[in-house]
């Protein structure tokens, strides 16, 4: 059957242009002006559009970005807030960085 959405494949990530390129469900592949890229997953909580960063590419393949897309989707759907996690995460790195360096 044919199918009117296109899949970004590896190749059409490493040849992506300036710009947010979609990549199905959410998932977005968003290069910047130098280049470089990095997965986000769109998805929406309570009522409110959100958006997670899942990882950079080409550390992050297609193929992965869409598994870590898709357990987000789970656990999304059960209710978990994944920006709540990123927060928690980002304060602890920066609670051990000042603990570290102070």
């Amino acid at each position: 059957m044919f199918s009117i959405f296109h899949k970004l494949t590896e190749a059409d990530a490493q040849r992506a242009a300036v710009g947010r390129h979609a990549a199905g469900r959410g998932l977005s592949l968003c290069r910047d002006e130098s280049g470089a890229a990095e997965w986000t997953l769109d998805f929406e909580m309570n009522g409110e559009r959100r958006e997670l960063r899942l990882g950079a590419y080409p550390e992050m393949s297609v193929k992965v970005a869409r598994a870590e897309a898709a357990k987000w989707r789970r656990l999304v759907r059960s209710g978990f807030d994944p920006t709540i996690q990123q927060e928690k995460i980002r304060a602890d790195a920066a609670r051990n960085l000042h603990q570290f360096y102070c």
